[in-house]
């Protein structure tokens, strides 16, 4: 069984070890760096004891770990504990903040239109008219209104403020070449504001 309460406590400490400069120097000691990889080791036993106990269940499991387990590359071979754990952490820390982050800043550019609050809330009323009142996952999918200010929100706010790949074969943008090897960084936050591209930025 796992502690929820620790569970929460280590994955506080791990993430407020990460902020822009140990993401991009993160070998430089310091007590917050240090705790961050202290609870990334303890997380990483938690979910090695539940990966562990999972693959040696016959049960079937309809969850994301139960894919991962058993998940295989061409080659027949299945990941690994450590690459298990790496992609748990990463949809734990993507799925909290993108979600969050988008939610938050939806709430406040609604709220910061008196017209724009009350279209969404006309939508609302009429859409769950139609499910007996119920705001039920069908119910929020047809509320068009309220989706365009979600990503009117993730355009003037993303959650992501910058996006990195690394180059793995040659290639040329606007004349320039960049070899092999070479990390792009782009940023979502300007470049959805280009004024070529957006009438209002």
């Amino acid at each position: 069984n796992i502690d929820e309460n620790k569970f929460a406590e280590l994955y506080r400490t791990l993430e407020e070890g990460l902020n822009p400069v140990t993401f991009f120097l993160p070998w430089i000691p310091s007590p917050t760096a240090k705790a961050r990889d202290d609870a990334r080791k303890q997380i990483v036993n938690i979910f090695t004891e539940v990966i562990r106990k999972r693959r040696a269940e016959q049960d079937e499991h309809e969850d994301l770990l139960d894919v991962l387990v058993h998940a295989k590359y061409q080659s027949g071979e299945m990941l690994s504990e450590d690459e298990i754990c790496g992609m748990l952490l990463a949809t734990l820390f993507a799925g909290q903040h993108t979600s969050s982050i988008t939610s938050t800043w939806t709430l406040a550019c609604i709220a910061s239109s008196k017209r724009v609050m009350t279209e969404v809330m006309k939508e609302q009323e009429e859409t769950t008219d139609g499910y007996k009142e119920q705001l039920s996952y069908d119910a929020v999918t047809n509320m068009q209104f309220l989706e365009n200010c979600m990503k009117e929100a993730l355009r003037m706010y993303p959650p992501l403020i910058m996006l990195m790949r690394q180059i793995k074969a040659p290639m040329t943008i606007e004349g320039y070449e960049i070899p092999v090897g070479t990390t792009l960084v782009v940023s979502p936050a300007a470049s959805m504001r280009c004024e070529d591209v957006f009438e209002k930025p």
